[in-house]
């Protein structure tokens, strides 16, 4: 079953994470593009995947994704 953002509350989403990811799943910004008072940013998000996720088994491996968000 893959993971639907919209179908989870923040507490559960936690759980999923807290689960999967038992040694955290880490963020860090790669890159800011521009500055205040819109920031636009480059982001990293990765983690071991070592605890269940949805009823799949974990696989040990490194698990990670980029993206770009905004803030005001």
């Amino acid at each position: 079953m893959p993971y639907k953002a919209n179908e989870e509350t923040f507490e559960s989403s936690h759980e999923v994470f807290k689960s999967a990811f038992p040694r955290g799943f880490a963020w860090e910004v790669i890159k800011v593009y521009t500055g205040p008072p819109e920031i636009a940013f480059k982001f990293r998000h990765w983690g071991f995947f070592e605890g269940p996720f949805k009823g799949h088994a974990p696989t040990g491996n490194m698990v990670q994704f980029f993206g770009l968000g905004t803030l005001k």
